[in-house]
């Protein structure tokens, strides 16, 4: 499966948005990550605005996922 729908995956799975998934990106690997960013590794390749998503992404995003599944929320 290639990165894309690996992404697609986790953000249908985690029930996640785009804004939250650039955000859960960001903090975990302390770069920026845009929405934009996403929406360009999200769409489809016939179009121009299109990009391949980065190897580091879907690996970086699982992890910021388990790591916030398993932080106890606060009262």
């Amino acid at each position: 499966m290639d990165h894309k729908l690996q992404l697609k995956e986790l953000l249908l799975m985690h029930n996640l948005t785009q804004r939250e998934a650039a955000a859960l990106i960001s903090s975990q690997s302390l770069r920026p990550c845009s929405v934009r960013a996403i929406k360009s590794w999200l769409t489809d390749v016939s179009n121009p605005s299109s990009r391949s998503c980065p190897d580091w992404v879907v690996p970086l995003l699982k992890i910021a996922l388990e790591t916030r599944d398993s932080t106890p929320e606060s009262p």
